[in-house]
């Protein structure tokens, strides 16, 4: 009787040593799968970061090729915002100096800025991201009740979306991007240009938002700031 109890707690411990293993043996093949997938993250976001520094490029390069899921590798790396702000940033660099893209385009690439405003925890990072948005609004020529799912700072008080002017939508993130970076200059820049018109922005000769400074001038080849990984 008891050789055959001792036979059980033999063959339960074996079984617990077994499932043990392969439990360890699959922690092993995660951290061997994460560490290679971070390394490629790394690779992704400097070479992107080196060749946005020379010029616009697709905001499908702060992607990267991972075995474990994207948003897992995302989260653990925490560079959900990282991601988000370059490409956020790189797609208004590509409608600015292409002056064009179908509406659909500026609608994603405004969502995506004001995500960026509304959630990064980096101030610099909102700011600039509120600098670029204000660019955009300015240059939507569309009627506001025309527009695609008109874009409206959620923390202005200003009218409701259907009556503001673009004018007014681009103040608001102008004055947004100066009161969450005090330091920006390009922002500053391009509220006082806002502030100090007093002729439609039809009329020749006024000056634009942007076309003095980082955003709007042609060859600017400006990339989104490199804040590390």
């Amino acid at each position: 009787m008891a050789a055959a109890e001792g036979g059980i707690v033999t063959r339960r411990a074996a079984a617990f040593r077994f499932v043990t293993a392969l439990l360890l043996t699959a922690c092993a093949v995660v951290l061997i799968m994460l560490a290679r997938d971070a390394w490629h993250w790394g690779r992704a976001m400097t070479d992107a970061d080196a060749r946005a520094g020379a010029g616009p490029i697709s905001t499908n390069a702060w992607n990267a090729d991972t075995v474990l899921p994207d948003n897992f590798v995302r989260d653990v790396l925490g560079i959900h915002d990282d991601v988000a702000y370059r490409q956020a940033v790189m797609g208004a660099i590509d409608l600015i100096q292409h002056r064009g893209g179908t509406g659909k385009q500026q609608v994603l690439v405004e969502t995506a800025l004001a995500h960026v405003v509304l959630s990064d925890r980096n101030a610099a990072r909102a700011s600039d991201a509120a600098d670029y948005l204000g660019v955009l609004l300015y240059d939507d020529l569309s009627a506001p009740q025309q527009a695609i799912s008109p874009y409206v700072n959620p923390k202005s008080p200003a009218a409701p979306s259907e009556s503001q002017t673009p004018e007014q939508k681009a103040l608001a993130e102008f004055e947004t991007a100066v009161r969450l970076d005090p330091e920006n200059a390009n922002a500053k820049k391009n509220l006082e240009l806002m502030l100090s018109q007093s002729t439609p922005q039809s009329q020749k000769g006024t000056p634009k938002p942007g076309s003095g400074g980082r955003l709007g001038s042609k060859g600017s080849g400006q990339g989104p700031a490199g804040y590390g990984y």
